[in-house]
Order: C-alpha cells, then sequence, then structure tokens
C-alpha cells in the first residue's frame, strides 16, 4: 500500500510539469468592471451665476417679467443695505435658489411674493407670513406635504416640494422663510379653463369681485353656523355651506351680515360650488376663518390637473 500511494504522488507531480493536459492553470481573475461615474452635478461657476440671476430678479427685476409690479423685493424684505457678498450668501442658502432660475414675478401680498421659476414651478419668499409669530406659514405647508406623504393630498392644494427658512445675515434672529410648489396655475397668469383660460384686466377685476364676494359668504357661513367646532365631516361641512348657497336668501343670518343680495358676475355656478369647497376645507383645515380675510387671485390659482378646481397658494 505504502508502494502504491507513493507511484501515485510521483504520476502526480510529473503530469504537473507536461503538456498533455493534465497540468492546472491558475484561475484567470476577471476584468474589473469600469467605475462608476458619479451622478451629474452643478459646476460651481453654473451654480453661482445661477444665485446671481436670481439676487439680479429680487433686487432690480427687468418690467418685462415684473407685471405685478413687485419692484425691488430686497428692500421690500429689508435688504437693501446688504452687501452683495451677503446677498449672495442669503439667496445661495436656499437649495432651490442655487437650481433654478426666477423667471418672472406672478403674486404679491402683504407678506409674500411669488415668482415662477424655470422649472414651471412657483417659489414664494416671505418673513412672517400669517398672523406674524402666532401662526406660521410654514406649518401650512408642512401639513400638505405630511398629508401628500400619507396618500391624503386634495386637489385643493399645491403640491409641496420644498420649505424652509434661512437665517438672514448680520440681524438678530431674522429668517427668510421660502417654499417650493408645484401642481397650480396661479390666475394672475391664467383664468379658470371653463371661462377661456386667458383673461381680460376687466375679466380679472371682475373676478376678483366675485371671489371677494363668494369668500365674505363663506366666512360668515362658518362663523355663524358654528361649522369650525362642528364634529361632522369636512364633506358634509362643504356640502352644508354649498347648500347654503344656493338658497341663501332665506338664511336667517344673511341680511345681518349683509349678505342678503350677494350675486356674482362672472363666475359660473360650478365654479362659485368649487370655491365654495376649496375655501370651506381651507378654513377648517386651519381651525380658523381668519385665513379668509386676504383671499384673492394673486394667491388663489387653478389645479393643472383638474382644470376647474380652485387651489390655495397662500394664506
Amino acid at each position: 500500500m505504502k508502494l502504491l500511494l507513493e507511484n501515485w504522488r510521483k504520476y502526480l507531480n510529473e503530469g504537473q510539469n507536461t503538456s498533455d493536459g493534465w497540468e492546472t492553470e491558475a484561475p484567470q481573475k476577471s476584468p474589473a468592471p469600469p467605475p462608476i461615474p458619479p451622478p451629474p452635478t452643478q459646476e460651481p461657476d453654473e451654480e453661482e451665476s445661477i444665485v446671481r440671476h436670481n439676487l439680479h430678479m429680487l433686487d432690480n427685476m427687468p418690467a418685462a417679467a415684473d407685471p405685478i409690479g413687485v419692484g425691488d423685493a430686497t428692500n421690500r424684505f429689508g435688504l437693501s443695505h446688504f452687501k452683495e457678498e451677503d446677498l449672495m450668501n442669503l439667496v445661495g442658502s436656499i437649495p432651490t435658489l442655487r437650481k433654478n432660475k426666477i423667471v418672472k414675478s406672478i403674486g404679491l401680498g402683504t407678506q409674500k411674493i411669488v415668482y415662477k421659476l424655470d422649472n414651471d414651478h412657483i417659489f414664494g419668499i416671505f418673513q412672517h407670513g400669517y398672523g406674524g409669530d402666532k401662526y406660521s406659514d410654514l406649518g401650512w405647508y408642512a401639513s400638505i406635504q405630511d398629508r401628500q406623504f400619507k396618500g391624503q393630498s386634495s386637489i385643493d392644494e399645491p403640491a409641496i416640494h420644498d420649505y424652509g427658512e434661512v437665517p438672514i445675515p448680520k440681524t438678530y434672529k431674522e429668517r427668510l422663510k421660502y417654499v417650493e410648489m408645484s401642481g397650480i396655475i396661479p390666475l394672475s397668469l391664467n383664468g379658470p379653463h371653463s371661462m377661456g383660460g386667458s383673461m381680460s384686466e376687466s375679466n380679472l377685476n371682475r373676478l376678483a369681485w366675485d371671489i371677494t364676494q363668494v369668500t365674505k359668504f363663506v366666512k360668515a357661513s362658518l362663523h355663524r353656523g358654528m361649522l369650525i367646532k362642528d364634529p361632522v365631516s369636512l364633506d358634509k361641512k362643504v356640502e352644508l355651506v354649498q347648500h347654503w348657497w344656493r338658497n341663501r336668501k332665506g338664511l336667517p343670518f344673511a341680511k345681518e351680515e349683509d349678505i342678503f343680495d350677494i350675486e356674482v358676475n362672472v363666475l359660473s355656478p360650478d365654479l362659485t360650488m368649487n370655491l365654495i369647497k376649496t375655501l370651506v376645507r381651507l378654513a377648517v383645515r386651519l381651525k380658523t376663518t381668519h385665513v379668509l380675510q386676504d383671499i384673492h387671485p394673486g394667491n388663489l390659482g387653478m389645479s393643472i390637473e383638474n382644470p376647474d378646481e380652485f387651489v390655495v397658494i397662500d394664506i
């Protein structure tokens, strides 16, 4: 047996030194895969160019891009005395304004200025918003985005892409707040789809009057009907106010609230019902009718997916 094993080892050793097919080659390594290229990023110079463009639009917007007369936004926000370097740092600290360019102004309120970006999104910038320190617009945008993440989004609300606030340099706790949204066409750009979309200035003024009348009615209905705290469902509250609108001349509080003879001149019955739905939902969600005090074409728009549905941009 010992001799047999020695002969076998000798046979194997001899086989490794021959080229008759018995030898075993060292395994060949597969070629390394090519490196995965990093995701494309904006060049520093390109990002700086975008920030500089946006600062120019905020500081000295060309007349052609300023149809609503925003003018010098940096002055409106009390930033005009800052050095250019500080303003560049401020604008560059807002993620949206590092990636997308402001195209033109489309909305102006007491607290907020709204712009259109080159990605067709809507960008709003403000300092305090509704209610000053008592209530934050950012909280409203956060609640909308939270419902969207949960699959509970509503056609009467914009799609929120980003929101936040950044510190204003060399000030004591002053913040500049912003929001980026989409899914909406502001009324300042286009009217309701069923009204032909494009509106003349006179028709836009008539629409603004109708919005004021409907808003006044909804506010009175929610207040007198005690609907903010009523435990019935949101849809039921909407249906009730819509019913009251159709029968408003028989309401016990109509004369007292000076809404007995309210009429609309431009809005169709369907559009009026859609506007009532949007306003009731807004006030009930925020649990206050104060948000209805400043509703106008500058902070209202129409849904892109549902062209005759009203969407509130700003409160």
